[in-house]
């Protein structure tokens, strides 16, 4: 090392510049971060951190070279591989792939998420330091775990039941539009004469309901 510069410092994070005497020195540092006993360094070369892309249950018959191909086309100029490596998972789950880069922070929320290696087949491309995407509401800068639930419509108040009923039948208006003054009264069974008398109206075809001895005609 050459130099050593504290750049910015706050309650939980400090940043520090360090200088090497050579660039293959740098690299070699700035692949993985850098674990003291309570601090953890990340290190940034040229602007860019060190991260780690992780994918799992690989198919054996997939070509693990071109999935990688795969995970940085258009962000070939964005994204330096430091390494890439092919491993057996247990119980035959399949292959797993990690990738260790370097990428500028941005350019991490670009790496795709999934990669489709079949018809009915696809693969998560998990990126170390990508804010994670919930599988609830499919937001990002949080997990499932942590979503909060969104408020449901407000429900329609139903009528308590002080409130008026709306009636169906018609109301007697009486005299200046208003109910006022007009008495309503259950009309009276009627009598064994009138009985006699509907039936005989019937017989002579009146109108069924019409009863001339209860109307009034004005001269």
């Amino acid at each position: 090392m050459d130099k050593i510069t504290y750049i910015n410092r706050g309650k939980k994070y400090g940043t520090v510049e360090v200088r090497f005497t050579s660039e293959e020195v740098a690299k070699k540092l700035s692949m993985e971060p850098i674990k003291a006993e309570d601090i953890v360094l990340l290190p940034l070369y040229k602007g860019k951190r060190t991260s780690k892309i992780t994918m799992n249950n690989i198919p054996p018959e997939a070509d693990a070279e071109v999935l990688v191909a795969a995970v940085m086309v258009g962000l070939e100029e964005k994204i330096n591989i430091l390494q890439a490596t092919v491993e057996e998972e247990e119980f035959w789950k399949g292959q797993k792939i990690i990738i260790a880069i370097q990428a500028e922070v941005q350019t991490l929320e670009e790496i795709p998420e999934t990669l489709k290696i079949s018809e009915d087949e696809r693969v998560t491309v998990f990126v170390e330091g990508r804010k994670p995407r919930c599988f609830g509401c499919g937001k990002k800068g949080h997990v499932r775990a942590e979503c909060q639930p969104q408020p449901k419509p407000q429900e329609a108040a139903q009528p308590s039941g002080k409130e008026e009923a709306v009636s169906s039948e018609t109301a007697l208006v009486g005299p200046g539009g208003t109910t006022e003054g007009v008495e309503v009264t259950e009309a009276a069974e009627p009598t064994e004469e009138e009985k006699k008398s509907e039936e005989t109206k019937k017989e002579e075809g009146w109108p069924e309901g019409l009863r001339t001895d209860k109307v009034r005609i004005f001269p």
